[in-house]
């Protein structure tokens, strides 16, 4: 639009004039008053100014996972629920919120029972602690270790060893270990069960990667021969009598390191005449290694178990002769 001119061309304005009226028109073009009686409209904020909008992090995906499992351990979480604990051949050690599982267990059974192993199915997602239980079918419930105390005191020192681990990545040769332990201590004639079980846990231990050194000396890697030898459960392994000065581990003789030699690679000895003492040897070293200075709570319920047994009574006698300083040929005393 064109600034108002002369109304005739007779009559021509002064140039301050014609300044004058131009302001006065610019001024009414730009004017964003709203005409009366209506309401001025809401301004949009300037996208220059605005802050950018970042999108939400997603949520890691939830996907449904099968994989072979043992139920090492099982607790109430509430009236209805219980947490599981197991150890899988693909992901290692898994904890499980099984919602609703004591109800149907009341009702008749859910087959969650400890040391079952089987196909576990999950609702999974990466960084939980707690998995959401979809499906757990047994393929073998190994009854038989709750059947008998002992069998199921030394099927609780092997869980518990693994799951102190608490390795959470695939593990299959830990996996087929841990269920041949379990099979094992099911079907061990009693008498023959605390060898049997120093014999996989050892084997579990070393496979974890904690195989003691019984053969040389860890200072100076001389071979103790028939001599006594103390164990260093800090160094890891025994010191021979020239660089044993001051260490305060038990004395073992070469009958007793060439047993947890066989015991390590999983062989049994010929015949085992203090498992008290060797059980014990075992127990301090997991201590020191594994757990993280905490006794496993399974070893002291073995433990208990055993001193009710006449040959835990007899042995009394033995390890209490075997602290003296005269040489012996077997962990003793204090192992």
């Amino acid at each position: 639009m064109a600034p108002p001119g002369p109304t005739h061309p007779s009559s021509p304005l002064r140039p301050s004039a014609v300044r004058r009226c131009c302001c006065v028109w610019l001024a009414s073009t730009n004017d964003s008053r709203p005409p009366k009686g209506r309401s001025a409209p809401r301004s949009r904020p300037s996208v220059a100014n605005s802050s950018p909008s970042w999108p939400a992090p997603a949520e890691a995906a939830v996907s449904v996972v099968t994989t072979p499992a043992v139920l090492l351990r099982s607790f109430n979480y509430s009236e209805t629920s219980r947490i599981l604990r197991f150890y899988t051949r693909d992901h290692g050690v898994v904890g499980v919120m099984a919602k609703g599982t004591r109800s149907r267990s009341a009702r008749g059974g859910t087959g969650l029972e400890t040391f079952a192993s089987g196909s576990l199915t999950i609702h999974f997602r990466a960084g939980r602690d707690l998995q959401t239980l979809r499906d757990f079918a047994p393929a073998r419930d190994r009854r038989g270790l709750a059947t008998d105390v002992l069998r199921f005191a030394g099927a609780s020192v092997v869980a518990e060893l693994v799951l102190e681990h608490g390795v959470q990545e695939a593990g299959p040769e830990i996996f087929d270990r841990l269920e041949a332990a379990l099979d094992a201590l099911a079907e061990v004639p009693r008498p023959a069960l605390p060898c049997r079980l120093l014999q996989e846990a050892w084997g579990l231990v070393a496979l974890l990667g904690y195989r003691p050194e019984v053969e040389r000396c860890v200072q100076c890697g001389a071979d103790p021969g028939a001599d006594l030898a103390r164990f260093d459960f800090g160094a890891g392994g025994i010191r021979c009598g020239h660089c044993a000065a001051g260490a305060t581990g038990p004395r073992l003789g070469p009958v007793a390191r060439q047993q947890i030699r066989g015991f390590t690679a999983r062989i049994a000895p010929g015949h085992l005449e203090r498992p008290r003492a060797h059980l014990r040897l075992l127990s301090d070293f997991v201590t020191y290694h594994v757990s993280g200075g905490k006794p496993l709570q399974s070893f002291r319920f073995l433990g208990s178990m055993l001193r009710g047994t006449a040959e835990a009574s007899d042995e009394q006698g033995e390890d209490a002769a075997a602290t003296a300083e005269e040489p012996t040929d077997e962990p003793g005393g204090r192992p």
